[in-house]
This record gives C-alpha cells, structure tokens and sequence, in this order.
C-alpha cells in the first residue's frame, strides 16, 4: 500500500490555539492527523516564518493525535501572500525540487487553509501536473451529527473530498498548459480571480 503524503499551508487563524479549549475547536491541519478514513504518512507543512510558535504548536498536537504521522515543516516567506505571481513561483519552485516517488507514495493537497491566491496556485499546479497529486478539501463536523460535534479525539469520521485533476476533463486553456510561471494577468485570466 502506498504511503499518503499530504502537503498543506498552516492557517495562521483557522489553526490557532493554544489552551485547552482549542480541542473544541475544529482546527484543520491538527484534524488531518484525526480522521478515521484518511490515514496520513507524512505532513509536507508550509508555514510563515512569524508562526513559527503556532507551528510548534500544531506539530505537538498533531503528534498527540497520530503517532504515525510524520510532520515535515517547511519555512515558505512571502513579501505578499496575495500575490499570484510570486505565489505560484515559490510554489513552483518548491515542487520543481521535491522528490516525487510516485512508485510508494501517494500525494494530496490540502486547500482548505493558506489565501486565496495560494489555493488558486495550488488548483493550477496540479492541473498542469507540476504537483503529481489530488487536491483535498476538508469542512468542519456537521453540527446534526452527534459523533462529529468535537474533535478531540483521533477516532473521527471523515469530512474530507479529494479530486483528481483528470487533464482530458480540466484543461487550461492551450495558452497555459506546461508553463512554469504566469503573470498576474495571466493568472487572473486563467482563473476569473482578481487579485485586488
């Protein structure tokens, strides 16, 4: 069976916490760690260099919540996290250089956190194929179901949607297809998303 290796950004708000009640708190990174249908291997986690406490945190939980989950922090900086362009660069850059084992593992996206030009730069990313993987959408418990009302334990049932980017049904328009990077016009183009 192939190991699931999952990469996502820290929420700096939706991730935060640091007293006991954060546990009544559905937060998404440390509920990757928790669900009973999505067994995660290893945690690629991006973060901003000025979370670096939260970080701490958030790794500490997620080991309290699933020993056999490997967390690798990854320090990614942006002089504006809502800027496309160097958005998609870094992030380009960072998959450019990862090591993919296709052969062992299997890879996953978590967009749930991070901004919206992040999210959007993940979307392209892997419908180009520069990220190998499915992109992974989680939400929090559903309040008409009892089991669901708290995470607090790692015995949870699972809220989580994975697609696969299936090229011959998603295609970028011709223009945008195998580029390593794209302008902030073209990026807003490509998406409808403005970046004001």
């Amino acid at each position: 069976m192939k190991q699931k290796v999952v990469f996502g950004f820290l929420g700096s708000k939706r991730d935060a916490g640091n007293t006991q009640a954060r546990w009544e708190t559905w937060r998404p990174t440390v509920a990757l760690g928790m669900y009973q249908d999505l067994h995660v291997d290893q945690l690629e986690l991006f973060y901003s260099p000025e979370d670096k406490p939260l970080l701490d945190n958030v790794v500490a939980d997620l080991r309290a919540v699933s020993q056999r989950l490997v967390v690798v922090p990854n320090s990614m900086p942006f002089d504006d996290p809502w800027d496309f362009e160097e958005v998609y660069a870094k992030l380009f850059d960072f998959m450019k250089a990862y090591r993919f084992d296709l052969e062992s593992e299997e890879y996953l996206i978590h967009i749930k956190t991070g901004t919206h030009a992040l999210q959007i730069c993940y979307f392209l990313l892997t419908e180009a194929r520069f990220f190998p993987g499915k992109l992974l959408q989680s939400f929090p418990p559903r309040p008409d179901r009892p089991e669901e009302k708290k995470l607090s334990a790692p015995t949870k049932s699972s809220t989580l949607i994975s697609r696969n980017m299936n090229n011959s049904q998603h295609d970028l328009p011709k223009i945008y297809r195998n580029r390593p990077h794209f302008s902030n016009r073209e990026l807003r183009h490509a998406t409808g998303h403005s970046t004001n």
